[in-house]
């Protein structure tokens, strides 16, 4: 039969399991919302660039890098830097909860 110290023991060791996976969840919950609202964001940006024609009209004598500095281009250079930061972030949510899982499965 176990004595007192050794049930409070227990008891305080199965709460610590419990609030670390209440945190785990938490944390992975609030990536992924920070994910979706970044996702809803870049579609949201992409409804609403208008569509524009894209004119090389007999220009052969243009400096590519300032093409994409016109007003008519300014929605896609937002695009991609949006995407890029997506991209980005949902790496690090991967590696983040991957590291979570880890920590889990060795506690």
């Amino acid at each position: 039969m176990r004595s007192s110290d050794e049930r409070l023991k227990e008891i305080i060791k199965r709460a610590d399991t419990v609030q670390k996976t209440a945190q785990i969840r938490r944390t992975a919950l609030a990536q992924a919302a920070a994910s979706a609202v970044c996702l809803a964001l870049l579609i949201l940006v992409c409804v609403i660039i208008p569509d524009t024609e894209i004119t090389a009209g007999g220009m052969t004598n243009v400096h590519y890098g300032s093409l994409l500095l016109e007003a008519s281009y300014t929605g896609y250079v937002v695009v991609a830097v949006l995407a890029f930061a997506l991209g980005i972030l949902l790496t690090l949510l991967a590696l983040q909860l991957r590291k979570l899982n880890q920590l889990s499965r060795g506690a």
